[in-house]
């Protein structure tokens, strides 16, 4: 089988496994002077030392799988059906963002993914492939760019006219030469809506997101404190942020409805008394088989006493004096972790301007 065909034939595999774009691309490496290579150098990763650990690999596939010659890249959407921004969650509740709502899409993706690169191995004797679902070292939006699948948008993620953002990605190296599809143009313009969105001003230049000020690398990635600077600006955001995606245009065309076995709900507004007082035990049937794990059980519970002190303000006098106890019980006990005692007592100093005095 020619590559031409191969290509044909992979793209129908894709499509049959249930991703929504796939794309080719030569692997060509970026190089240091690239992207990804400046915003290391600049310190925008945070405490994300795997991103530089894992430098030469980032901008060298090679040295993944050694004789890599191409990229297949391919997304599958993960889009609410309503299309619309999610409205404020209930008060005393947290709101998850929009791609951790179904099952953990490493899993989903994945399964998917290796299926494809068994099929690319079945298919030409003796090529390797190899797959990864955000978990290698793989430059995925860049290698999805090059491939077609979208452009980068002004908040530094892939878009796609028809999809907007609203999707996984997943790549698979291979020592295939494969033929490579035209880049898709970027048609951003002069739109700068999803920079204007962002609570923290995190998208410091167009395409250019600094994790150290993000709520998604804070509620998610950060294993220590959220900086005080940045807490109010959480407001009710649990885990992740949406907010431009929300705002980006491109996301309110019709994109396609992700499949119920991607759907299953992960609680998009979990209580925020009930995730404070969790035990590890309750955490890990809660959010078995989630995304949501990623952020940890003293991470979560961390957030939930931030947006909880966020949210008093909009709550009932009943809840919100019922809060203020959970709060202060937590921020009392020399047992919890650090991190989840000290956000605790942050919250705790928001009750009065609440209009509830914690208790003494």
């Amino acid at each position: 089988m020619d590559t031409g065909a191969l290509a044909e034939a992979i793209r129908e595999k894709a499509r049959t496994l249930g991703f929504d774009r796939v794309g080719f691309c030569a692997a060509t490496p970026p190089g240091e002077a690239s992207h990804f290579g400046r915003w290391l150098d600049a310190g925008m990763h945070g405490t994300m030392e795997w991103m530089r650990r894992g430098r030469d690999r980032r901008l060298n596939p090679g040295l993944i799988l050694p004789g890599t010659r191409s990229f297949i890249m391919v997304a599958r959407s993960y889009a609410d059906p309503a299309g619309a921004p999610a409205p404020l969650p209930a008060a005393g509740a947290g709101t998850i963002a929009r791609y951790a709502h179904g099952d953990d899409y490493h899993e989903t993706i994945g399964e998917r993914l290796e299926h494809l690169s068994r099929f690319v191995q079945e298919s030409a004797p003796g090529a390797r492939a190899l797959s990864y679902v955000d978990t290698g070292a793989v430059l995925e939006r860049m290698w999805a760019a090059r491939a077609g699948i979208g452009w980068i948008g002004r908040n530094g993620l892939v878009l796609n006219k028809d999809m907007g953002s609203w999707f996984f990605l997943g790549a698979i190296l291979t020592t295939l030469d494969l033929p490579a599809d035209e880049p898709a143009l970027d048609q951003c313009g002069s739109c700068a809506l999803c920079i204007e969105a962002c609570p923290t001003g995190a998208i410091v230049a167009p395409r250019v997101v600094d994790s150290r000020l993000c709520i998604s690398y804070h509620t998610i990635e950060l294993r220590g404190e959220i900086p005080e600077e940045h807490r109010a600006a959480v407001g009710h955001r649990l885990f992740g942020c949406d907010d431009c995606q929300d705002a980006c245009p491109w996301n309110r065309q019709q994109a396609p409805a992700a499949t119920p076995d991607d759907r299953r709900s992960a609680e998009p507004e979990p209580p925020l008394v009930a995730l404070l007082e969790m035990t590890h035990e309750e955490y890990l049937r809660r959010f078995r088989g989630t995304a949501v794990r990623r952020a940890t059980w003293q991470g979560l519970r961390r957030n939930a006493a931030i947006v909880l002190g966020n949210s008093l303000p909009r709550m009932t006098d009943p809840d919100r004096a019922a809060a203020v106890r959970a709060l202060a019980r937590v921020a009392a006990d020399a047992s919890e972790p650090d991190v989840v005692r000290r956000s605790a007592s942050w919250a705790l100093g928001r009750s009065e301007n609440a209009g509830v005095t914690p208790p003494r």
